[in-house]
């Protein structure tokens, strides 16, 4: 009998016998399995299973902010990383704010409590979806830009839409200004505080053709000497960078002593203010005014960087500096050119809230009271700080364990998330602990007692 006319191959077999006896064909190995598929992005399963293993991976958790309380799946904690450190933010700081403002004129001679829209709803009528160079300025941008550069006694300001880009956009733009005589970029050295927070970092990388030196933290003697070890190199430009307040130690730059350095090798002083501005000084005029430096005297720093969003509770960020130098971030800061302005719905909020000057004085006597009640805490439960701002670090060291005290004031109510590489260098883990003006009494003590449990 004949085989099959039908017959087909088996998937992982020879060729289907048909009738017995029919001749069959010669027998070839076998093909091998394919390769198992690998997907193109399967290397960050492999990152984020190493950093789980290096106890670095790091979750979203999602929760409803009001006053000092943070609701997260369905646990109300004491919250203590937060960056509104006036209570301006909150629903409250809100009320209070509007309160204490004066009615102003939102561009088209509208009443600061209602929208551009006449409705009363606090909202513009139209959200800006353009650069401010095509159609995205409007009355309430140069409001608030000439409240800010009066606030730190500058000739000008510029408003972006975050505080991250005010730096980038600014270091940026100084870092490799144009050249007029060689008619290119020409780019700088700039000097960079070690422990400069990642958005200056980018700032430096994103200056074309510009050199980073990093000195020792606050080290004025070793910055010195690494301006000297550089001069005349050919580069355009010395830039010096920090923060005034530091965001993950809560130190303060030592302005005074590095403005003398600048003056002496002719550099541009720069200084990111976020964590002091509207917080530090008798009239929150942040680090500048706290140290008694200032631009108006010609002590101050050369250009000043900010965010609208902690101190001052709305959002956005701004530069502030001489005319030219603000002018020159209009023509060539990136970050400002090519991306949509600060809707003016946020730029009308920032300009009320620094109108209620009587409410944000009273804020920053309680949060003084808070951070020397939270420091005296901090030291009975054997974490003594060595801050003497608003932000207060616990160290712990290791990151596991960092992680793990976390996880413990969590579960006694208190909500600290650790502080891992990259943000802080490896084996310099911390609970970052921030005062801010919303704390009562009994919160700081109930931090204190939660935190001797879960470092025990």
């Amino acid at each position: 009998m004949a085989s099959h006319p039908y017959s087909t191959p088996a998937a992982d077999g020879p060729e289907h016998e048909g009738a017995k006896g029919a001749a069959r064909p010669p027998s070839s190995p076998p093909s091998p399995p394919p390769p198992p598929t690998r997907r193109a992005t399967s290397f960050a399963a492999e990152i984020l299973r190493a950093a789980r293993g290096d106890g670095l991976y790091r979750r979203l958790r999602h929760g409803q902010t009001r006053g000092q309380y943070i609701t997260i799946d369905g646990h109300s904690l004491i919250n203590l990383c937060s960056n509104d450190y006036l209570g301006m933010g909150g629903q409250q700081g809100g009320e209070a704010a509007s309160g204490g403002a004066r009615s102003g004129d939102s561009g088209d001679n509208t009443p600061a409590g209602t929208g551009q829209d006449g409705t009363g709803q606090g909202e513009p009528a139209q959200i800006p979806a353009s650069s401010r160079l095509l159609s995205g300025g409007d009355a309430s941008h140069m409001m608030l830009e000439e409240a800010l550069a009066e606030s730190k006694s500058y000739e000008s300001a510029l408003v972006y839409p975050t505080g991250y880009m005010a730096n980038i956009g600014a270091i940026q733009t100084l870092g490799a200004a144009w050249n007029a005589e060689k008619g290119a970029a020409a780019g700088s050295v700039i000097f960079s505080d070690e422990l400069n927070h990642a958005s200056i970092i980018d700032g430096c990388r994103l200056a074309g053709g510009s050199q980073t030196v990093t000195y020792a933290h606050n080290d004025v003697a070793d910055l010195e000497r690494k301006i000297s070890a550089h001069a005349g190199d050919g580069r355009g430009r010395t830039m010096i960078i920090t923060e005034g307040v530091f965001s993950m130690d809560g130190d303060v730059a030592p302005l005074k002593p590095m403005r003398d350095v600048a003056d002496k090798c002719g550099a541009i002083l720069v200084v990111d203010d976020a964590h002091g501005d509207f917080v530090l000084g008798e009239s929150g005029g942040g680090t500048p005014e706290h140290l008694g430096v200032s631009p108006r005297d010609g002590r101050g720093p050369h250009v000043y960087t900010s965010s609208l969003s902690k101190g001052l509770g709305s959002f956005g960020g701004y530069v502030a500096s001489d005319g030219d130098v603000v002018d020159l971030c209009v023509n060539r800061s990136r970050a400002f050119i090519y991306t949509s302005a600060l809707p003016s719905y946020f730029a009308l909020h920032a300009y009320r809230r620094m109108l209620a000057s009587d409410v944000m004085r009273s804020r920053r006597a309680k949060l003084a009271h808070n951070v020397r009640r939270l420091a005296g805490a901090l030291s009975e439960a054997g974490h003594p700080t060595e801050s003497n701002t608003h932000i207060m670090p616990v160290m712990i060291g290791d990151e596991r364990r960092a992680a793990d005290v976390s996880e413990r004031l969590y579960g006694a109510g208190v909500y600290a998330p650790a502080i891992r590489y990259p943000t802080v260098p490896r084996g310099e883990a911390r609970i970052r602990m921030s005062a801010t003006a919303w704390l009562e009494d009994e919160d700081i003590d109930a931090v204190g007692e939660a935190l001797k449990s879960a470092v025990a």
